[in-house]
């Protein structure tokens, strides 16, 4: 191999886990200065919400602002909107953990905008707790532990860590896409994800979900808790829209080659046969086709396994309860 050419594959992987770890640290910072910022105004000794008619209209209202910036980008076909929109989305699920971890007890004020989705006749926060299946199976098996609370909170530190390896993977081979001036970034991990950016993050939040399912006893008493289901849930949708839609961009702008890219190379992760059969059937079966070609049927698509997932936590939470 040419010095030339190893000093290149260095410099663009020393550039991609700078920018990981860089991404990581300003999420880390980021929240820290949110909670300088709120400190004053929402005291962190408190570290609760107080549940009023006022407060949850001023959630309702937030919480509607963010659902209409996230629509919003898909509408103007800036992408990037809806991105920062579902961030914002998962804010209160970072509150939690930072609250937890480094007590920003003035992040909580996040959380304002998930109380008109917590009432006690029916709690949608709930929704889509399906997802947390591998959480409810570790917990069982660890609490045969002596050290169960431990083992919980590595294994989903486990996750996260996954989730920002695969992360970095994709930079990787992103900024030496974008250095070759490539069309379609095809290679490296690029051969086994079309998204492995978006499935980093994915995997990322959500172990940071599950970490918040970790029972916390600090809490001083009137703490306000919160269910995160629905929020991750919600999230992950929206997420996988936003690539839907990417897609349908770069088939519109490389409409063989990247339709070729698609045949040969998974959306997210490698699936047995029968499960991408059955994952594209609803689609085929309306619209006759395996993957979306507009954002009608990315919304179908997504409205259809969201309300199937939702259906197998209601029998889920009969089964628990």
């Amino acid at each position: 191999m040419k010095k030339s050419k190893l000093l290149h594959i260095l410099i663009v992987v020393s550039l991609a886990i700078l920018f990981t770890i860089s991404l990581f640290y300003l999420t880390l910072e980021f929240h820290n200065l949110l909670n300088k910022i709120l400190l004053p105004v929402f005291p962190g000794t408190t570290l609760y919400i107080v549940d009023s008619p006022l407060i949850r209209l001023i959630g309702l209202i937030c919480l509607c602002f963010i659902i209409a910036v996230i629509m919003l980008g898909f509408i103007v076909k800036r992408l990037v909107i809806s991105k920062v929109g579902s961030f914002v989305l998962f804010l209160p699920t970072f509150a939690h953990f930072f609250m937890a971890m480094f007590l920003l007890g003035g992040l909580q004020v996040f959380q304002i905008m998930l109380l008109p989705l917590d009432s006690s006749e029916f709690n949608i926060l709930t929704l889509g707790s399906i997802i947390k299946l591998p959480y409810l199976i570790i917990d069982y098996l660890a609490s045969f532990s002596s050290n169960a609370d431990l083992v919980v909170r590595y294994f989903c530190y486990g996750i996260i860590l996954i989730g920002l390896i695969i992360f970095a993977f994709g930079v990787v081979a992103w900024l030496q896409g974008v250095t070759y001036k490539k069309e379609i970034v095809d290679f490296s991990i690029y051969k086994y994800s079309r998204h492995p950016q978006f499935l980093g993050y994915l995997i990322w939040s959500y172990g940071t979900y599950l970490l918040t399912l970790i029972p916390i006893t600090s809490y001083p008493k009137g703490a306000k808790f919160f269910e995160y289901t629905f929020v991750w849930f919600l999230s992950a949708l929206i997420i996988i829209g936003i690539a839907l839609y990417e897609e349908i961009m770069m088939n519109n702008k490389f409409p063989e080659k990247y339709d070729g890219y698609q045949k040969k190379t998974p959306f997210l992760i490698p699936l047995p046969n029968f499960i991408k059969i059955t994952v594209t059937a609803p689609l085929r079966l309306v619209f006759k086709r395996d993957l979306p070609k507009n954002r009608k049927e990315i919304i179908f698509l997504l409205a259809f396994h969201g309300s199937i997932i939702i259906i197998f936590s209601l029998l889920l939470n009969l089964f628990i309860t």
